[in-house]
């Protein structure tokens, strides 16, 4: 009855049919290019997409809102085969921003992944000189980079953060 109405009154408007993914995609695309993204970080999202596209293809999606949680599934179970976790992570992320920006750019009205929960990867365990190498470095240094390098060793203090420090009481 209240569509009739609507329609009687000339106020009844057809919602959007939701957006092709490859159309999304473009379009997403087309705006971190018009936002002077890096190449590589363009670089990367398009790769993702390259996967994205190539999964909803095999799983005969067409449509941006047929994306949902498992699609996410199943991209996450395909890179993760080949890529490591912080890659799997950043790539989930890069699809939930492109959902949000074909919210907020209207390609679609509901969010296909609304109440995603995407889990931080473990940290990387960073490489560290054992306490002989150390003395190695320190042993063959010259003098004045001696106090610099001892620095950086025993305080863990990154070259740029040490690069401020007053080493001259070293």
């Amino acid at each position: 009855m209240e569509l009739e109405s609507h329609i009687l009154a000339g106020s009844h408007v057809e919602p959007p049919k939701p957006s092709l993914i490859v159309d999304a995609i473009d379009e997403y695309i087309k705006c971190l290019c018009g936002q002077w993204r890096s190449e590589n970080k363009i670089r990367k999202k398009k790769y993702c997409f390259r996967i994205v596209v190539q999964i909803a293809d095999e799983r005969g999606l067409l449509r941006l809102s047929q994306i949902d949680h498992r699609f996410v599934d199943a991209y996450r179970n395909y890179r993760s085969e080949r890529s490591k976790p912080k890659t799997v992570t950043n790539d989930l992320v890069t699809i939930g921003q492109m959902v949000n920006f074909a919210l907020q750019r209207k390609l679609i009205t509901e969010d296909p992944l609304h109440g995603l929960q995407i889990e931080k990867a473990p940290a990387t365990p960073q490489p560290f000189w054992t306490a002989g190498q150390v003395e190695q470095i320190l042993a063959s240094a010259k003098p004045p980079y001696q106090a610099y390098f001892r620095f950086l060793a025993y305080t863990g203090a990154h070259a740029g953060e040490a690069i401020w420090a007053n080493l001259g009481g070293c």
